[in-house]
């Protein structure tokens, strides 16, 4: 039975590395299309997640055999300085996402939290001598980091009075509820396993314990992610170099939502801008949304000065940019 669960952790973290290599692939073409950051974000966020967990991965399975006592440690401490290395761009990562979700008032605060954990990881490191109280308290303070970023969020989605944005930002803040959730319960599993280190290392627990060790639920919580990122990211080449200029269907109307949102368009803005990127000219918009000419010339020219932009090709190229 140990043997097969022992097998399962393995293909699962196998398949773990490979959905972050994919997906952090997928958001690095949107991004070089798109140039929108967020995506990104997404792509370092993965790619550190990825390679934190090879690396733990990599440890548990071989180890360095034939090491003295001494050298594990100057191992564990040197493996310790690179998670603080990947954890730094992982929660930076999610401190982009979160400030393209969030108003002015709450951006200037998403720097508190890895603030804080930098400087209680460097004082813990530094004073503290047991490893494994380290890594734990290293590990708490991530995941309060990460789920304060994630609640800032939440809390900015809540303070939207249109409905068109809230529209366009729903899925973010039902994938922030669920991460906080998953990061609360990796909180208490980590807490768990490090009071019972002596009996996970005898072997006395369940071999379950392997899961647990491995931050199931913070993997499961990456996996949601991954998915989301790479379902987005395919919908968003589909539509950019299949069909570039649609606007109708779900995916084109979060993405008006989002643009119409970042640059503070109006209702009436909206429309036209939904024509222009339908490729119309002027007499045909003034003809399908029953006004002047000279109206729709007004309100492009407002949608130039809100967007800087000069012509057609350039609020194209910005809205892909920022879609």
């Amino acid at each position: 039975m140990a043997e097969l669960i022992s097998l399962g952790v393995f293909i699962y973290t196998i398949g773990l590395l490979l959905l972050c290599a994919f997906s952090a692939s997928i958001c690095l073409c949107v991004f070089f299309v798109t140039r929108n950051r967020v995506q990104a974000a997404i792509a370092v966020l993965c790619s550190s997640y990825l390679l934190e967990t090879a690396v733990a991965f990599s440890w548990g399975y071989a180890g360095v055999p034939g090491i003295s006592y001494d050298a594990e440690g100057a191992v564990g401490a040197m493996l310790l300085i690179i998670q603080f290395a990947l954890s730094f761009s992982l929660l930076a990562s999610v401190a982009i996402v979160a400030q393209e979700h969030v108003n002015g008032s709450l951006q200037r605060y998403l720097s508190i939290p890895i603030g804080v954990l930098l400087v209680a990881a460097a004082l813990s490191f530094i004073v503290g001598r047991d490893q494994t109280l380290y890594q734990w308290l290293f590990l708490i303070l991530r995941e309060a980091a990460v789920i304060a970023l994630l609640a800032a969020g939440l809390v900015a989605y809540r303070r939207i009075g249109n409905e068109l944005g809230r529209r366009a930002l729903r899925d973010f803040a039902h994938l922030s509820a669920f991460c906080i959730g998953c990061m609360v319960v990796t909180a208490l599993f980590d807490t768990f396993v490090f009071l019972n280190t002596p009996l996970i290392a005898s072997g006395s627990l369940s071999p379950w314990s392997a899961f647990f060790e491995r931050n199931f639920f913070e993997n499961l919580a990456v996996i949601v992610l991954c998915i989301h990122a790479m379902r987005q990211g395919w919908k968003t080449l589909a539509l950019r170099f299949e069909s570039p200029l649609a606007t109708d269907g779900v995916v084109s109307e979060v993405q008006l939502a989002r643009f119409v949102e970042r640059f503070s368009l109006t209702l009436s803005e909206r429309n036209v801008l939904v024509h222009v990127m339908e490729g119309k000219k002027i007499k045909v918009i003034a003809s399908d949304l029953y006004i002047s000419e000279g109206t729709v010339k007004t309100h492009l020219s407002h949608i130039y000065k809100k967007t800087h932009c000069a012509n057609r090709s350039e609020l194209q190229q910005t809205f892909w940019k920022f879609v």
